[in-house]
This record gives structure tokens, sequence and C-alpha cells, in this order.
């Protein structure tokens, strides 16, 4: 019931890696890759720095990802 964008931060977040998130929700690397610019669109930040093949949570991307925890936990508890 969540967000999709919501779903797909929380998968990159967790995996730190864009491929293994697309991997995980049978998604393509370009689909997420979008769905990620998209949500830091609506969000106004960044959510996470990229560079060197190696991706990290910036500091609004940590309390993105509490929050995040927290809603899907809720949605799957509905």
């Amino acid at each position: 019931m969540a967000d999709r964008r919501l779903q797909v931060f929380h998968a990159v977040a967790k995996h730190l890696s864009f491929t293994k998130a697309a991997e995980a929700l049978c998604m393509s690397q370009p689909a997420v890759t979008s769905q990620i610019r998209q949500f830091e669109e609506q969000l106004n930040t960044r959510l996470f720095d990229r560079g060197h093949g190696r991706i990290t949570r910036t500091a609004a991307g940590r309390v993105a990802l509490d929050y995040a925890e927290r809603i899907l936990d809720i949605s799957a508890e509905l």
C-alpha cells in the first residue's frame, strides 16, 4: 500500500546499490534510478551521494530511511 517510490528508496537504502535493489524489486536499474530521482525531487533533497561506483546515504537519506521503515511497517500491519 505504501508509495512505490518509498519502497524503491527503502530497497536502495538497504542494499546501497541500485542494481541489487532493482533485482530485489524485479525492476530494471534505470527504472530504479528514475524512481529515486523523482523521490529526491519530491522531497527537494539528495538522499544518496553517488561516486566511483558506490553510493552512501546522506544525512537526509539516513533520516528518510528511518521514516521509510516505520511507514512500511505500519503499511504492512494495516
